[in-house]
């Protein structure tokens, strides 16, 4: 399977093409973010390009002499020929995208163009995911300008587009008053954090972090905090492992395996209620969830990055959940 390299404030990580299309479902990796990178040196413009290139390479055969080393259990890209990619698919790519904005009338050619390319030996493999997303471009586009002239009527004639008002109003009512609190705690901090002129600055906005969090929740219970599911499995012993998002780039989980939940006790057991209902939810399910952080001396709140960055920029507190439905 190949592997994806996704760059972040730790470094790069190497995940699953499912691991990322989670995350990118979760609205972790927005889709047109550049940060996305392929093994063996292909870098691709957005993460949404990236999961389309990959489910499309499992299908296509790789180019003889460009197979994974013997022994090896994940499939590799192929590289690229040597002279680089074809002309006619890299005309391909470049109208493609310039389909988005022009409907058909690039669309059409660079489909054209690929399937020209696709007669090559030499080049079929890129000119096959060329092929491929000219066609979801030249599909999508019509779709999409479809659709937003149908939102555009609504708001002409009055039924759609709420008010800023409404629009806070039915915030406030998804998300409660200490969830909104405590998020803009974490995104001060971030704030701070960047702004910081050496690593003492950085190391001081986790103190200060710390401090607004011990002052504005003393007691770890929450109740009705609104977000969506990131991660939803199990360890070894089939107990369940969970992650949800209830902000940007905040998220509260379990632990993921035995050994570091010794202490603390928030892997889900079997024949609770909360297992149960998980069993009817997937990844993107936005949910309402009720239970307890677990706390510490570093940053009042439990958190599980091995790094300053990775506890700042994207947190992951240790929580021991005790209700979780689905949101109405």
């Amino acid at each position: 399977m190949t592997e994806v390299g996704i760059k972040t404030a730790d470094g790069t990580r190497f995940v699953t093409p499912e691991r990322l299309a989670s995350l990118v479902a979760s609205g972790k990796i927005p889709t047109d973010r550049n940060i996305v990178t392929l093994d063996r040196g292909v870098t691709w413009i957005t993460a949404s390009d990236a999961l389309m290139v990959l489910n499309m390479a499992v299908a296509v055969p790789p180019l003889v002499g460009a197979q994974a080393p013997a022994g090896s259990g994940s499939k590799r890209l192929a590289l690229p020929p040597r002279g680089g990619i074809p002309g006619l698919v890299l005309a391909s790519f470049i109208l493609s995208g310039l389909s988005a904005l022009l409907l058909c009338f690039t669309g059409i050619p660079a489909v054209i163009c690929a399937a020209i390319a696709m007669r090559k030996p030499e080049s079929r493999r890129y000119a096959g995911l060329a092929l491929g997303i000219a066609i979801a471009m030249t599909v999508a586009s019509p779709i999409g300008w479809g659709v937003v002239g149908s939102l555009s009527s609504k708001r002409l004639d009055g039924s759609s587009s709420p008010s800023m008002a409404a629009r806070s109003k039915v915030r406030g009512a998804s998300e409660p008053d200490d969830q909104l609190r405590f998020l803009q705690i974490i995104s001060e901090s971030k704030v701070t954090y960047r702004d910081a002129p050496n690593e003492i600055g950085e190391v001081a906005s986790r103190d200060a972090r710390r401090r607004d969090l011990e002052s504005s929740f003393p007691s770890s219970t929450v109740n009705g905090w609104v977000g969506r599911i990131t991660e939803i499995s199990t360890n070894m012993d089939g107990k369940g492992v969970l992650a949800i998002s209830i902000g940007p780039d905040v998220t509260i989980c379990t632990w993921n395996n035995a050994f570091s939940d010794l202490v603390s006790g928030t892997l889900i057991e079997k024949n609770s209620a909360v297992y149960q209902t998980l069993a009817r939810l997937r990844v993107g399910n936005k949910v309402v969830v009720s239970g307890n952080f677990l706390r510490d001396n570093e940053d009042h709140f439990a958190e599980q990055s091995l790094t300053l960055a990775g506890s700042i920029t994207e947190p992951a507190f240790t929580f021991d959940f005790l209700s979780v439905e689905p949101a109405p």
